[in-house]
């Protein structure tokens, strides 16, 4: 089970964090339920990591709100790493950005997954399933 990141804060393991976070579109500041949906139905938080530079304060906040979400609720937390997208992945960034999440205090639970070595799982998930190609346009997917 995850550390409490304030010793002088008393909580509770399952008891859900109580959060407000200011909301952008609607400029007001309202409470997030962290418990899951209406049925309490969440089985986990992942934080999905992007190798391709320094972390930076967006992904630091996502993976802070969902280490709490899952800390609070008593589920579990599972890092990802988002690397796709070879092109752009830098060297050693994923080893900074998860240095500094542990820096943080955050911890997770399980091994890192990288996306990058489930190619084979997702496709054999594909295989599957009834897909056929979409020769869309954009605009028509739109409308």
């Amino acid at each position: 089970m995850h550390a409490w990141p304030d010793p002088s804060v008393p909580a509770v393991a399952g008891t859900p964090v109580p959060l407000k976070l200011y909301d952008t579109a609607d400029q007001r500041v309202k409470a997030v339920d962290t418990t899951g949906d209406a049925n309490g139905e969440v089985g986990m938080y992942v934080c999905g990591i992007t190798p391709y530079d320094f972390a930076h304060i967006g992904n630091l906040r996502t993976a802070v709100l969902a280490w709490l979400f899952a800390w609070s609720t008593g589920r579990r937390f599972l890092m990802r790493v988002e690397d796709l997208d070879t092109g752009r992945t830098a060297d050693g960034a994923e080893a900074r950005q998860l240095a500094d999440l542990a820096a943080l205090g955050l911890d997770w639970d399980g091994e890192t997954v990288r996306q990058s070595e489930r190619t084979a799982r997702y496709a054999a998930a594909l295989e599957r399933l009834d897909v056929y190609e979409c020769y869309c346009t954009r605009r028509e997917i739109l409308a």
